[in-house]
């Protein structure tokens, strides 16, 4: 899977603004028509609280400059942030949780408002190891990229703190896969033997 840049989301937004906002002006429009990231230079990035961000954004190949460009980094908790194991929205966690099948997966949370996303990790998996095989498997289905100090992890949730995402994902051990045998009448049991002598 391709991933798109650690900062696309910004990117995408503050150039369809921008084509919104000079839209009556030619010139202007014309800085930001087919203008691409790699033409952007990002100058001290502030991450503030609450997913605040802010940074001066150049473009020497357009020659404008912005100052105290800013926005709210989206929150990670949605199904189109990662590559999903399924597309269906369990009605909660618990439901959730009853899927034997290792991944990334949606649920919604308490307040029956919000979308979550829990990763399941294969059942076996070691308490010593699931910080860093849910780190994994979080990286693994991100559809942004991130550098090392963007992604922590505590005992049960993967954090990431990047330029245009933030927030936390849960994680569980998926169960584990039993057959379960249906309600069965076996009738009368019958003696087919002879009994053998103690």
């Amino acid at each position: 899977m391709a991933k798109s840049s650690r900062m696309s989301l910004f990117v995408t937004r503050f150039v369809a603004y921008n084509l919104e906002r000079y839209k009556d002006d030619p010139a202007k429009k014309a800085l930001f028509t087919g203008l691409t990231e790699s033409e952007l230079t990002f100058e001290t990035l502030t991450m503030g609280a609450n997913g605040l961000r802010s940074t001066t954004i150049k473009s020497a190949s357009r020659r404008f400059i912005g100052l105290n460009q800013s926005w709210t980094a989206a929150d990670v908790n949605s199904a189109k942030a990662f590559e999903m194991s399924d597309n269906q929205l369990y009605p909660d966690l618990a439901t959730l949780k009853e899927q034997t099948v290792p991944g990334v997966y949606a649920y919604q949370d308490a307040d029956g408002k919000t979308t979550k996303i829990c990763i399941l990790l294969p059942y076996n998996t070691a308490a010593a190891d699931q910080p860093e095989a849910a780190k994994s498997a979080f990286l693994t289905n991100l559809k942004y990229e991130t550098v090392g100090s963007d992604v922590t992890v505590d005992s049960d949730s993967v954090n990431i703190n990047a330029p245009c995402i933030v927030g936390e994902v849960k994680f569980e051990l998926a169960r584990v896969a039993v057959f379960n045998i249906p309600d069965t009448d076996y009738g009368q049991l019958e003696h087919k033997q002879d009994a053998v002598a103690a």
